[in-house]
């Protein structure tokens, strides 16, 4: 039992770098400009975190580096100021585990720009990559391949079958305490939306948003942000 206990805390902290649930939120306008939002909600982690230092004193007594990431939640995203194209940037903690980041950008360059400082390492340059999206009159992409730098957090974590394996134990188990772990990007669109490229995207009654939600832990189903949309111009 205390193996089992062990391997959920280990996939807790492999995955805090993606939060418990995330909610990305962009409004586009028609000349490529738009407002983007994001909530990162770590609130359950804490609650499994404080759990396991009720059941295993020992084994939580000390901060793990992962666990210093909570730490450091506060500070990302702590240079958007500086990123010509952004402004209007507002920053709530609702507490130490929740943020609310919201800015205005004038074009997709200065948004690729802010999403390659979100997922950049502490003292770390950002890491060069495709553009996260693209845009022209009529379409938008998202065509990211790392589920904004989490992914490599999560390999694997759904690949034990064996019920009586440990790490399919504590995934289970994790899954019970905690519920599934999301990530879901609402996008806004400046006309009616024709086509959505990832099929596990919704399109409003209205036509004019397209939702995909990502249910981390479930690993039968493809885990992709990649999304092309189009919409009238």
């Amino acid at each position: 039992m205390k193996k089992i206990l062990l391997s959920t805390l280990l996939l807790a902290t492999i995955s805090m770098s993606g939060c418990l649930s995330i909610t990305d939120e962009i409004f586009l306008e028609k000349d490529g400009s738009g407002r983007y939002a994001t909530t990162i909600d770590m609130s359950k982690l804490k609650e499994m975190m404080d759990m396991f230092k009720t059941m295993m004193p020992d084994t939580a007594q000390g901060k793990p580096d992962e666990l210093k990431e909570l730490d450091s939640l506060q500070n990302m995203w702590k240079d958007l100021e500086t990123i010509p194209g952004i402004s209007d940037v507002k920053r709530n903690m609702k507490d130490k585990y929740v943020m609310n980041v919201s800015f205005h950008f004038t074009n997709i360059g200065s948004l690729n720009e802010a999403m390659s400082r979100r997922s950049k390492k502490e003292d770390q340059p950002p890491t060069k990559s495709a553009p996260f999206y693209s845009f022209t009159p009529g379409s938008f992409s998202c065509n990211d391949t790392t589920l904004a730098g989490i992914g490599g957090s999560l390999k694997g974590l759904g690949n034990a079958k064996d019920p009586n394996d440990s790490l399919a134990m504590a995934m289970n188990m994790m899954k019970g305490m905690m519920g599934d772990m999301t990530y879901t990007t609402i996008c806004h669109l400046p006309g009616k939306v024709s086509a959505s490229s990832n099929k596990q995207a919704k399109i409003s009654e209205d036509g004019r948003t397209v939702t995909l939600k990502l249910e981390l832990l479930e690993s039968d189903v493809p885990q992709t942000l990649q999304n092309e949309i189009r919409y009238q111009k």
